[in-house]
């Protein structure tokens, strides 16, 4: 699984608008922010939390922070756009997700007033997106404001659970922030443990119910994400990339690597090479 790093700087969100074709599909990621898919043409499955949603066209999506989400393979093509806001653009508002959550994760935008304005502000967002303005950015960042006060009004509810769910989610994105931000250190599940203020165990378990894998899986696909990226783009020796990125001898990070990609740091490079 991916996990993208919460949206920071200048600007804290994320768009996107094109027509694409996921015949290959998406893999399962998760993000802190929340993410808004509006379908304005064809029609595509996703996959949230392990539950299977048709997305039909004039429908949107709503992905919770922090929730698993892929799009399978054998889709065709779709236009869509994509927003995730976040806690960095929405600050002491985003808190309200924590609180709620929502009615339905595909709602199709039809019957209400609601509704129309926020097809109206999915159309004005894609087309400032795709003609980029002085003041397009502006623009899309209010639109986002009034999406995400919209969602929250009109397709969301109370939940006492969500709220433990997403302070449980709160605290695990600490570690994993750990873990994107030191991952050439010496890092511990103790330490990661220590952050979030669970005990070992408890961590551990709850690290692996909402990340889907371990802590030391996780921290080892980061570890040789980044390994790959200095074998193919570095003539570094292998010894001291491992160190680089938080090994101590070349002998583990070797065993790391093969066995999460399926090939020696050398085949790696060499088939970098090639290409």
């Amino acid at each position: 699984m991916l996990y993208q790093k919460l949206l920071t700087g200048d600007t804290p969100y994320h768009v996107s608008c094109s027509k694409v074709d996921f015949s290959c599909g998406f893999p399962e990621h998760r993000h802190p922010e929340a993410e808004f898919i509006y379908c304005f043409d064809g029609v595509f499955d996703i996959i949230i939390d392990k539950n299977l949603y048709r997305v039909p066209k004039g429908s949107l999506v709503l992905v919770p922070p922090m929730a698993c989400h892929e799009i399978p393979s054998g889709g065709g093509a779709h236009s869509t756009l994509i927003i995730e806001a976040g806690p960095s653009l929405l600050r002491r508002h985003f808190d309200i997700f924590s609180k709620t959550r929502f009615t339905s994760p595909v709602v199709e935008l039809s019957g209400s007033d609601e509704c129309t304005q926020l097809r109206a502000l999915f159309e004005e967002t894609a087309l400032l997106k795709q003609k980029s303005t002085e003041y397009s950015e502006l623009i899309i960042t209010g639109n986002i404001y009034k999406i995400c006060g919209i969602i929250l009004s009109q397709f969301t509810e109370i939940s006492a659970e969500a709220s433990k769910d997403m302070k449980a989610v709160s605290n695990i994105e600490k570690a994993l922030e750990l873990i994107h931000s030191h991952y050439a250190e010496p890092i511990t599940v103790d330490m990661a443990a220590s952050l979030t203020g669970y005990g070992k165990s408890n961590f551990c378990k709850i690290f692996k119910n909402i990340v889907g894998d371990t802590f030391h899986n996780v921290l080892n696909r980061k570890r040789i994400e980044n390994a790959c990226i200095y074998l193919d783009e570095t003539t570094m020796p292998i010894a001291e990339i491992a160190v680089a990125v938080g090994f101590t001898e070349a002998k583990s990070f070797c065993r790391v690597f093969r066995s999460i990609t399926g090939m020696t740091p050398g085949e790696r490079r060499k088939s970098s090479a090639k290409d």
